[in-house]
């Protein structure tokens, strides 16, 4: 607590000019938009935002939902962009102490609301948002409508833990914004994977992201795990994967990810 008071207290006298942008970017989206539209003005990340090819180099500043005010404040931002999922909030009140504005960046998972997001990105950083929106419209052109089959979002991060998506996700969303129908719907959130709601469930599809299905040992993996080893989606090879960030990030990729998702499921 001591390092964070002094940082608290140097935190005016250590300010860049007022004339120099400095933004810390938290959360993939708002970090990916920000990158995209004043790359030069970012000083630092969330740590997932790490892996995006533009933030190569930066430093981070914690998990999203565990911001460190130390790491933040010691990268003198201007600024510090943040959706409502970042946090803890008695951090973020402790930036705002020390005269940082946090802006707080609407992030709807639907297509509107990343148009959105990239406006309110726009707006802060003090850059022009057409060109991207346009790009970004343009992914969109040939999304699907909702067609009768039905996928069970499975999020893994290796060693055999497994959470399957109910509804109020960014999975859910994406599995609309593809024209699959959840196989969940009787919860919200996430639930540990269980064999029974998997058999339950008897979804067309499974779906992961491409790195959890890597973790879970591919698809000869799943053949062993209870419940999805049982399951004709499984066995029958109906296995469609996506890139972690295009598929949950809910960002720039996000209409790129449905239409992969929508292809894998042809």
């Amino acid at each position: 607590m001591s390092a964070l008071l002094a940082l608290l207290a140097c935190a005016t006298s250590s300010a860049p000019e007022p004339t120099e942008t400095r933004i810390v970017a938290i959360g993939p989206a708002v970090a990916q938009t920000a990158l995209a539209l004043a790359p030069d003005a970012v000083v630092g990340v969330d740590t997932a935002s790490t892996e995006l090819a533009a933030a190569e180099g930066l430093p981070h500043v914690g998990h999203a939902r565990q911001v460190s005010a130390e790491g933040v404040l010691s990268l003198a931002p201007t600024r510090v962009l943040v959706t409502d999922s970042a946090g803890p909030a008695d951090v973020l009140e402790q930036i705002e102490a020390a005269g940082i504005e946090v802006v707080r960046v609407p992030h709807e998972r639907s297509v509107d609301g990343v148009r959105a997001l990239i406006r309110e990105v726009a707006r802060v950083v003090d850059a022009d948002g057409t060109e991207l929106t346009g790009t970004f419209d343009a992914s969109c052109g040939r999304l699907p409508s909702t067609d009768a089959q039905t996928a069970l979002f499975v999020y893994a991060r290796g060693g055999g833990v497994m959470s399957v998506a109910g509804t109020d996700t960014a999975a859910h969303a994406m599995l609309d914004l593809a024209g699959l129908t959840n196989a969940v719907t009787a919860y919200e959130g996430y639930k540990p994977l269980t064999p029974e709601a998997v058999v339950d469930a008897a979804p067309d599809w499974v779906v992961f992201t491409t790195r959890g299905l890597e973790a879970s040992g591919g698809p000869e993996g799943l053949v062993d795990v209870p419940g999805l080893g049982q399951i004709d989606a499984v066995t029958e090879g109906r296995i469609a994967t996506v890139d972690d960030f295009e598929l949950l990030a809910f960002g720039l990729g996000t209409c790129k990810g449905a239409q992969a998702l929508a292809d894998a499921v042809q």
